[in-house]
């Protein structure tokens, strides 16, 4: 299976056969090209839709959740499906399909496949129907931990929040173990130093013993720690060297400090709210990771001055 590292969109896709890496994380052009190459659309697919990119959807197949439900998910609807110029736009229609799969992953159907969209006539004029397969519903089995070493297993069960017995929802595994949100694993760790700490997960499925019709999967969580990161050298770039000194003074870490994203975005947060300089951004924040004299994460906050009209207000 495919593993991309670009975050612009991640799923969970579980495919058969089963085996230890059928849990992947594929980027959404990842997805379009498998697609392209797995379920073509055909030529009169595509005309009808640029002719009309609002055409009705019909979901068939799906007993969990209604059309509507199923329809909802699909973010780019309303928009349409086509360009200013009128052409078939086949990448937005493809990412919608994929939030209705991601859907009916939080609920659990972690199998669930969609089939090759069609137009069909009816007496209310054409419609697209997209054929799609549920699979079993999944709850968590047992769930094991295993390469972590500053944080016992039990801690790490503990932080990501889903214990067996829990739906298996793709949406919460995914944000729990991929996303550096706050809260996900990969935060807690940046919060002791481990600013680059990995998670793979590894799932085994099977049939409930007690219900057929009800699918269990085991996971095992590959813990990549990385090296703990002490704080290196901290600095601002910018023209405004005389409010350094002051700017400093709001900063929650110090060089040779552990690592703590939580205190560096906090930091940030508070040089906003004093409003000295210009608004200070996610592309403001740089940092250099060096092992040349210890392992050291090095912190650059670029600052602009604030114009004088916004210190007016």
């Amino acid at each position: 299976m495919l593993k991309s590292l670009c975050l612009i969109i991640c799923v969970l896709l579980i495919t058969e056969p089963v085996t230890a890496q059928s849990i992947s994380i594929y980027s959404l052009k990842e997805y379009r090209e498998s697609l392209r190459r797995e379920q073509p659309h055909p030529k009169e697919f595509d005309d009808a839709i640029r002719r009309n990119s609002k055409l009705p959807i019909e979901f068939r197949g799906s007993k969990a959740l209604t059309n509507d439900e199923l329809r909802s998910a699909m973010q780019l609807r309303d928009d349409g499906y086509a360009t200013d110029k009128g052409k078939f736009f086949r990448s937005k229609f493809e990412y919608d399909l994929e939030n209705v799969r991601q859907l009916l992953g939080s609920h659990g159907y972690l199998n669930a496949k969609i089939g090759e969209p069609k137009l069909e006539e009816t007496p209310q004029g054409p419609m697209i129907v997209v054929p799609l397969e549920e699979g079993l519903p999944y709850r968590i089995g047992t769930i094991k931990v295993e390469g972590a070493k500053f944080f016992l297993p039990e801690q790490i069960i503990l932080f990501i929040g889903f214990k067996t017995g829990d739906v298996a929802n793709s949406e919460l595994i995914r944000k729990a173990l991929y996303e550096s949100a706050t809260g996900s694993i990969k935060r807690v760790y940046a919060n002791h130093g481990y600013a680059n700490a990995a998670m793979e997960l590894e799932p085994v499925f099977k049939t409930s013993p007690k219900n057929p019709q009800e699918g269990i999967v085991d996971f095992t969580i590959q813990v990549v720690e990385g090296k703990q990161y002490l704080i290196g050298e901290v600095r601002f770039d910018g023209s405004l060297k005389s409010a350094f000194k002051m700017l400093g003074e709001q900063l929650l870490f110090r060089q040779g400090e552990v690592y703590c994203r939580d205190l560096i975005d906090e930091s940030i947060e508070r040089l906003n709210r004093r409003g000295i300089v210009d608004e200070i951004g996610p592309r403001d924040l740089i940092f250099r990771m060096t092992r040349e004299a210890g392992t050291k994460a090095d912190v650059s906050i670029r600052i602009r001055e604030k114009k004088k009209a916004d210190l007016n207000k």
